[in-house]
This record gives structure tokens, C-alpha cells and sequence, in this order.
């Protein structure tokens, strides 16, 4: 019964740190991770997803993954209000190449105090450049305040979360 699989699931994962920043209704000191594919932050309306040995995954409600998921395997989730963490973001930014491009797009995005974890950038034949930024933000909110920035520097046609 889903019940009996939770209490397994609970008494296996209980001694491992439990993620701050994710409530898992019912249940406290569980595991948490934050699914890969859509990378959740507070803001967004989240899904649990009990995984064997692993807690419970957390997905955007709106992930292609959290939908396919088995009913029974949900579970529900809510954000801590107390959380002071931070969490990874991959963004997609599309602009027209010239000089300075990525060093303005950088210091728009520092600006707000977020770290960037991951970077990558390619010019096209057409001169368009298509840049991936992981980036640690607080929430949904100052991930908006980001990519607003962003969409403002010279020359970028479109800034947008990944996933």
C-alpha cells in the first residue's frame, strides 16, 4: 500500500540530511532533491515524487517528468518560508554578436548578486549567439529580475529559463 511503501521509504532515508527549502507534507527529516530536468526554485508550484533509496525528488509542477510520473508515487510539497538557500537555474539568452556582448550580459546578471555556476557560448554563421548560463538564484522572482536585466542589454534578442 502507498502508506507502507512511504514508511519504508521514511525509515530508510530519515538518518541522511533533509534539503531545506521543501516541505514534504506530513513527513519531516526526509531527503529532498531537486529534479534535474526542470530545476524548481520558491515560486514555481512543485510536485514530490517518492524515489527508492533516494527521499523525494521535487519537480515543477509543469515538467514533462512530474506528468508522466505514477499517481501513486506523488506526494505533496510545498516551499519552507524560512529558506535561505540558493538554487542552480539554467538560462538560454540569444543575441547578435559585437564586442562586449558577453561581458555585458555577465554584469547584468552579477548585478543581482547571482553566481554564476556554469557557462557556455557559440557564435553562429549568422552572427546570432546563443549563450547558456546556470546561475544560483534565491526564487522565481529574482530569476525574473535576471532575465528582465538581461532582455535590456544591447542586442539581445531573448533571455528565457531552460526546462
Amino acid at each position: 500500500s502507498r502508506a507502507s511503501l512511504l514508511e519504508k521509504l521514511i525509515s530508510r532515508v530519515r538518518k541522511k540530511k533533509p534539503r531545506a527549502g521543501v516541505l514534504v507534507k506530513g513527513v519531516e527529516d526526509i531527503l529532498i532533491k531537486f529534479g534535474k530536468c526542470c530545476q524548481p526554485v520558491p515560486g514555481d508550484a512543485i510536485i514530490g515524487y517518492i524515489t527508492q533509496g533516494y527521499g523525494v525528488t521535487v519537480h515543477r509542477a509543469s515538467c514533462v517528468n512530474a506528468l508522466r510520473m505514477s499517481p501513486e508515487r506523488q506526494i505533496e510539497v510545498e516551499w519552507s518560508t524560512e529558506s535561505a538557500d540558493r538554487y542552480p537555474v539554467k538560462i538560454q539568452i540569444l543575441s547578435y554578436d559585437r564586442v562586449g556582448l558577453l561581458a555585458d550580459v555577465v554584469s547584468s546578471i552579477s548585478k543581482f548578486g547571482a553566481n554564476i555556476l556554469n557557462a557556455s557560448s557559440e557564435t553562429k554563421e549568422t552572427q546570432m549567439v546563443e549563450s547558456f548560463f546556470t546561475i544560483n538564484v534565491e526564487d522565481k522572482e529574482h530569476l525574473e529580475k535576471i532575465l528582465s536585466a538581461v532582455k535590456k542589454v544591447k542586442h539581445v534578442q531573448d533571455a528565457r529559463r531552460v526546462g
